[in-house]
């Protein structure tokens, strides 16, 4: 997708219907929220022809919102590779929030609008460990899809494993003593196995986590943040919910039938679980004398890989043209190796952040080395 043009707004305030996506057609955008002017028709016509619609109610589109989904209809959909970590990406995709400044002119309106969302637990803001401290954004019903998938598909993976032991079981019912230490051994690793999570834990873990979610908007929380929430959700759980009890506590009758704290996994092994699956991560640094974890995603690492490479190719390439300028042609050209962001995804990063000037020009669109400048710093 190419950078130009960018949206530009009337003396009205209002877009050009011809710059916008065609979900953004329907209606200007006067102030900050949407007119709802289109018919229920309209809108249906509207949602079948662009899916990323359905990701936010049109009475929270805002202008991040539709920026934000501009953003992501150039990175991540328009597009076709055969790269599997770029079709991986797609499943998270992770804008930067500078790169909304190239869509729209008021960074601070931008700003101001990004907190209010983020207040409201419209979007998640997400710290990639950079040395730039580059912020991510995500629609928060993206995100809550991802954590969703990722334990769906752990109950998928647990189904057929399981479905695969019994019929190794069958199978091995007549083996010889010759095999038996052999059995022995898999009897050993099968209850290593079972001493992880079982899949009703797992799907506890998974709703408390959205749950969690809903309920903290921060980039980043506490160890001490995370006990409270886990303590409030398993006083929370009713029996029906609770996993079952052994036929040993069925015998103390109806009255005292209940679920043995046991039987809940901890507060460690949750958040060993949450790590293990890229969903929380490590805050190392001086601010929390104690504990301290991000909200992250599983693609978010791939990300932050990915930029120093992909900016240092870029600049790179600039620094050594004669004027130390390149069209978008030529940039498209370019072989961008060791990353999984697509071409124009590091574009608009560069020019967000201010690294490199984009010039509108009769034939197109060229970047262009600020005055002054060499190759320009990587921002690992």
């Amino acid at each position: 997708m190419s950078l130009a043009p960018w949206p530009k707004r009337r003396p009205d305030g209002s877009f050009e219907a011809s710059k916008l996506p065609i979900f953004e057609r329907s209606a200007t955008f006067s102030g900050r929220k949407r007119a709802k002017s289109a018919s229920e028709t309209e809108q249906q016509q509207y949602d079948s022809s662009c899916p990323l619609q359905n990701e936010v109610s049109s009475e929270h589109l805002s202008d991040v919102v539709a920026a934000i989904l501009l953003l992501i209809q150039r990175f991540y959909q328009g597009t076709s590779t055969n790269d599997s970590r770029r079709l991986k990406m797609e499943s998270c995709p992770v804008v930067l929030q500078h790169q909304l400044y190239t869509v729209l002119d008021d960074h601070t309106s931008v700003d101001v609008e990004l907190e209010d969302l983020k207040r409201s637990n419209h979007v998640r803001l997400f710290r990639l460990l950079t040395l730039r401290r580059d912020i991510g954004v995500l629609l928060t019903s993206t995100y809550k899809a991802r954590v969703q998938a990722a334990f769906a598909a752990f109950a998928q993976q647990e189904e057929t494993r399981g479905r695969d032991e019994n019929i190794t079981e069958s199978i091995c019912n007549n083996v010889t003593e010759r095999e038996a230490d052999g059995n022995d051994k898999r009897s050993r690793n099968s209850s290593v196995q079972a001493s992880k999570l079982s899949a009703r834990h797992m799907a506890l873990v998974s709703d408390f986590f959205l749950k969690t979610v809903d309920r903290v908007t921060n980039i980043s929380m506490t160890q001490h943040q995370l006990e409270s929430l886990w303590g409030d959700y398993t006083q929370g759980i009713s029996r029906s919910q609770a996993p079952a009890c052994p036929r040993s506590s069925m015998s103390a009758g109806p009255g005292k039938r209940r679920a043995a704290p046991s039987l809940l996994p901890s507060i460690d092994e949750v958040t060993r679980v949450l790590i293990h699956y890229g969903f929380l991560a490590r805050r190392v640094d001086a601010v929390y004398e104690g504990p301290a974890y991000w909200f992250s995603a599983p693609e978010l690492g791939s990300v932050t890989a990915s930029l120093p490479r992909g900016r240092k190719a870029i600049l790179a390439a600039l620094a050594r043209s004669r004027y130390k300028e390149l069209s978008e042609q030529n940039l498209a050209a370019l072989r961008l190796k060791g990353t999984a962001l697509s071409l124009s995804f590091h574009m608009a990063d560069l020019v967000g952040s201010g690294e490199v000037l984009a010039v509108p020009t009769a034939s197109g669109m060229f970047l262009r080395l600020p005055a002054g400048t060499g190759s320009g710093a990587t921002g690992r």
